[in-house]
Order: C-alpha cells, then structure tokens, then sequence
C-alpha cells in the first residue's frame, strides 16, 4: 500500500532574546512556488503549485475561493523573521511581492534551479548547490547571499560569496605596527580603520582603508593636536592603536601596542 504523502509545514517558532520566526519548510520531492506577504495582521504563505501545505498552530489554513493552490496565515505579532526551506526540486520564492516584508528572511534553496525574490529586509540566500542554476533577487535591506559561479545573482545583491555558509573560509586580519607607520591586511574585502588612544583618549586615526581580497596596506599614523602636543612635550607617548575591520562576514577589532617618539 502506498505510504501517505509528506506536506509542506508553515509554524511560529520563539526565538532566543524573545519574538518569533516565521516557517515554512517544503516537502521533499514536491515543487513549490511560494509567496510569502504581510497581509494585516497576518503572513499570508501561499504555493501555487498546489503542493500539499500543513498549517501548525497559531497557524491556520487560508480559505479564500479566489487563491490559487495550497496557502496558510500566522499571525505576524512578534514575528521579527523569516526561515523558508524550499527543499529538492525546481523551485520559486517571492518575499514581499504585494505587500512590504521588512523582517530578515534566510532562505536555503536546496538542491534544484531555483528562483528567488527576497523582501525588503537584510536577507540570508543560501542557493549553493554545486550547479550554476538558480537566479536572485534581493531587493530592499543589506543583503548576503552564498552562490555557485556563474548563479544569475541581481546587483541589488550587496554581498555575494562563492559557496554554502559552511565552506565560507574564516576571515582573518593583520595589524604590524612600526614608529610610525601600521600595515593592515585582510583575507577577504575589508573597511579598515584605526583610532589612536592615550589613557583611553583619542589622540590620533589611521585611514579609513578600503581593501582588495587579499589585500594590504601600509599608512601613517595621523596625531590630532592634542596628540601632537602631548607628543612634544614629553618626547614620547605609549598608545593604544584600537582597530576596527568591517567585512562581509562582519566586523573584527583589535588592538595594538604603540610607541611614538619625538
């Protein structure tokens, strides 16, 4: 006897530090079109390839003789985001396609040509897969997505990285400080900037520094004038060199002894 066929699911979940997320998790082997929107008081989750879709409570199924395919609604207080997994197969997502969905959305297309159409908030688009098949589009936010080479990946998209989020490589920086000059260096596209503090004072700056993957950098320590003054009255100053780096992967500080002299 045939088994009983999987469906998708749509939930709230809570989440660490309060609020909730919103769930839908597509079942293996079925083919979704999905669109996700802010509708009142209500995510409205709609597919409408017609694969089967269980609601979980608070979630209900969304009755409405002019919808097409399978849809639910969540209530959307405290609702602060987004996970969908579309699963296998050739699939397709739109976020926010009639309404404004401003919440982080992370999305994991799995395996299959997809295509995605993120909300307006800071997204996560995982649609690595091993196969240069699927497209993005990111729309509104500061968004990341985790590509094959060669994906149709939209310029909207501030953040593309080759590969899933687990094969992403660490990002690694360097700080060498001399008498007057500090070499920074990053192993992926970095901002880099340096304060310099006496007795937790700022007294001076370095940069900011835009760099390449890979890349390097040498530049000279800027004193203020009460840096300057400081210096030249007791002929040499230990600093602090505080130094902030803002990559993809996000933001890196560090810190470095300096002495200066007259």
């Amino acid at each position: 006897m045939a088994g009983t066929a999987r469906a998708a699911e749509v939930s709230l979940q809570g989440v660490a530090g309060g609020g909730k997320s919103l769930l839908y998790t597509a079942a293996p082997g079925e083919i979704n079109d999905v669109d996700v929107n802010l509708q009142g008081s209500d995510y409205t989750i709609q597919d409408t390839a017609g694969s089967p879709l269980i609601p979980r409570s608070p979630c209900t199924t969304w009755n409405d003789p002019m919808l097409v395919g399978t849809a639910a609604k969540c209530p959307a207080t405290n609702v602060n985001s987004i996970q969908v997994d579309l699963g296998d197969q050739t699939d397709a997502l739109s976020v926010g396609g009639i309404s404004g969905v401003l919440v982080p959305v992370t999305i994991d297309s799995g395996p299959g040509p997809d295509r995605v159409f993120s909300g307006g908030g800071s997204d996560t688009i995982d649609v690595f897969n091993g196969a240069a098949d699927d497209s993005v589009t990111c729309n509104g936010g500061e968004d990341t997505v985790f590509a094959d080479r060669g994906d149709a990946v939209a310029s909207d998209c501030e953040h593309v990285l080759l590969g899933g989020p687990a094969q992403a490589a660490p990002f690694r920086a360097r700080v060498r400080v001399g008498a007057s000059t500090v070499r920074y260096g990053c192993s992926a596209r970095c901002t880099v900037k340096g304060k310099l503090l006496l007795h937790g004072r700022k007294v001076g700056s370095v940069g900011p520094v835009k760099l390449a993957n890979g890349g390097a950098a040498r530049r000279r320590f800027k004193l203020s004038r009460a840096g300057k003054r400081a210096l030249a009255r007791r002929g040499h100053l230990r600093l602090r060199l505080e130094t902030t780096f803002v990559a993809d992967s996000g933001i890196t500080e560090l810190d470095s002894p300096v002495v200066m002299t007259r």
